[in-house]
């Protein structure tokens, strides 16, 4: 069902359908889930050879601007670029706040939905911790970790000077 499947791996023949592939996976696909796409970085066609593989360079640079996941371009065999789900955004107003955006260079449409978002998941955190207190302010990262202590890099070869 919707938002159940943890990862996918994607390796269609018609790369040009991707986009299309990723818009049906981002309803699939939970938050915290991974979509692996094959072939986002060279032709693996050794007999359809073409640079700069302009069609994979638009895939990528879409996948960049996609508020709904973190991604990254991997340069092992023919590319690989992975994305993490990290906020469920669907639908027609989704459509419409980010063709505002790549028309009009308007990002509010896309705030509104995003801020309205961090209120709903923050209403649910303070339902979960039960006193109705969270809210974008309260709802802090812990602080970083300390910086690693000081190792013995002898055992490497390594000689103090």
């Amino acid at each position: 069902g919707a938002g159940s499947v943890d990862m996918v791996f994607v390796d269609v023949g018609d790369r040009a359908t991707y986009a299309e592939t990723h818009e049906l996976l981002m309803q699939l696909v939970r938050v915290g889930g991974v979509v692996i796409y094959y072939d986002t970085l060279w032709a693996a066609d050794e007999i359809n050879q073409h640079e700069p593989y302009p069609t994979m360079r638009k895939f990528n640079a879409m996948i960049s601007k996609d508020p709904r996941v973190i991604a990254s371009l991997v340069p092992l065999s023919y590319g690989f670029t992975l994305c993490v789900k990290t906020v469920s955004l669907e639908g027609k107003a989704l459509s419409d706040a980010l063709s505002t955006r790549d028309a009009k260079g308007d990002n509010e449409p896309l705030l509104k939905m995003l801020r309205a978002r961090r209120e709903a998941l923050c209403a649910e955190l303070a339902e979960m911790d039960g006193d109705g207190a969270a809210s974008p302010q309260s709802t802090q990262l812990p602080p970083p970790p300390p910086p690693p202590a000081k190792r013995d890099m002898s055992l490497l070869g390594f000689q103090k000077k």
